[in-house]
């Protein structure tokens, strides 16, 4: 009965928790493919386009806050990331944990200038067109932000690991998504 009163009291204390959702829009202006140690492999970019995401903050008072988060990113007119020559290359979508350290607050409780990490894992995919075989990796990102109301403006630098296997020879490689972009999100909760 002790354990029961305990697990009632805990359940009811993380109600009392700030917590908020916030869904995310934005634009990466700079994404490149990085090459991993084959020789052969070359960096190059890829096109920029949009990212949508959506983000659980369940600590949100004070100097430090933290939360989970996803995202997935796209170009112009597709799901897929595309090369300069519009090919559709592959699928990215990173699963994080996210902390915030606000480093100025005003006196209404918007967070006038915070520093942001995140870290996690980049689940990745190739589309049909490509011959290897793409795995996800680790997915680590930092940026700077502000709040004016309910709404969230970010500049976010992020690094996604995956993964290729050539089909044919065996070999596999391993490479970054090196991305810089924007983020607007609209928070829901206190």
């Amino acid at each position: 009965m002790k354990k029961l009163v305990i697990l009632g009291t805990a359940l009811l204390a993380l109600n009392a928790v700030a917590s908020e959702v916030q869904i995310k829009g934005g634009y990466d202006f700079y994404r490149k493919f990085k090459a991993g140690s084959s020789e052969f492999s070359e960096d190059y970019r890829f096109k920029n386009g949009p990212t949508l995401g959506l983000e659980y903050i369940v600590d949100n008072q004070g100097e430090f806050e933290w939360g989970v988060g996803a995202e997935y990113k796209l170009s112009s007119n597709s799901g897929k990331l595309k090369d300069k020559y519009n090919d559709k290359l592959l699928k990215s979508a990173p699963v994080y944990a996210l902390g915030k350290f606000n480093l100025v607050t005003t006196q209404s409780g918007n967070d006038a200038l915070y520093v942001l990490g995140r870290a996690g894992y980049n689940f990745a995919k190739e589309t049909k067109n490509v011959n290897n075989d793409v795995k996800g990796g680790l997915y680590v990102a930092a940026g700077l932000g502000t709040e004016f109301g309910p709404v969230s403006l970010e500049a976010l630098y992020e690094k996604a690991g995956f993964s290729e296997k050539d089909r044919t020879t065996g070999d596999r490689e391993r490479n970054s998504l090196d991305t810089f972009g924007v983020r607007v999100g609209y928070r829901f909760g206190q």
